[in-house]
């Protein structure tokens, strides 16, 4: 139950296709923990406020959401806090907002690899592809499994046009999270760029498999 980050690179052409293929429509998304079934709370004593505050953010009532986050005493909010206040800040479009309450997460816990993940996609958002890598590779530091950090890594040195680091990383993301098409599709741009028809076609032959299923 996670909002990922998956993001667009380029529109190309696989030769060994022999037909022009466009990009679908994958959009960047910050990291947060979706519940599938949310109940907005009856009373405010059935449950934390933080859990009240998830239920309601569940139901795109991100106003009263933030307005119960805010009515924890700064002392007593955790890390966790700090990162839906981020979200709704990053819902809203004020990302220098969600940036210090991502800086106030770390604060707490240090090694908050979602936090770092975060603050990679603000970065990316902005073009600072140097500085997003520095946080996804944190947020890799403190989470080894985290499929996506790989991946979005990998667009990073994409934009860079470093595409032998990009296809490293993209290969590391496949290895930890096998079923994820947009891993191939990319990977597939990237074999492209490197003159590899061979392999970039293979990779849309998985792409395709995994999302006609």
């Amino acid at each position: 139950m996670k909002k990922i980050i998956l993001i667009l690179l380029v529109i190309f052409t696989l030769n060994t296709q022999a037909y022009s293929y466009t990009m679908p429509d994958i959009k960047w998304d910050k990291y947060f923990h979706k519940k599938q079934k949310a109940v907005i709370p009856e009373t405010q004593n059935q449950k934390s406020v933080h859990d009240d505050a998830i239920a309601f953010y569940n139901t795109n009532d991100i106003d009263n959401a933030y307005e119960l986050l805010k009515s924890i005493p700064q002392n007593k909010r955790t890390e966790m806090d700090y990162l839906l206040m981020a979200n709704i800040m990053q819902d809203k479009d004020k990302l220098s907002d969600a940036s210090i309450f991502l800086q106030k997460a770390l604060e707490i816990n240090p090694k908050f690899y979602k936090a770092y993940y975060n603050l990679g996609y603000i970065a990316q958002s902005d073009g600072k592809n140097d500085t997003a890598i520095k946080y996804y590779k944190k947020a890799i530091r403190y989470n080894r499994d985290f499929a996506y950090a790989y991946y979005n890594t990998g667009i990073c040195y994409a934009r860079k046009q470093e595409f032998r680091t990009a296809k490293s990383y993209f290969n590391r993301a496949i290895l930890r999270k096998k079923d994820e098409p947009d891993f191939y599709y990319n990977l597939a741009y990237i074999y492209k760029k490197l003159n590899d028809n061979k392999n970039a076609a293979k990779s849309l032959t998985i792409y395709n498999n995994l999302t006609n299923r």
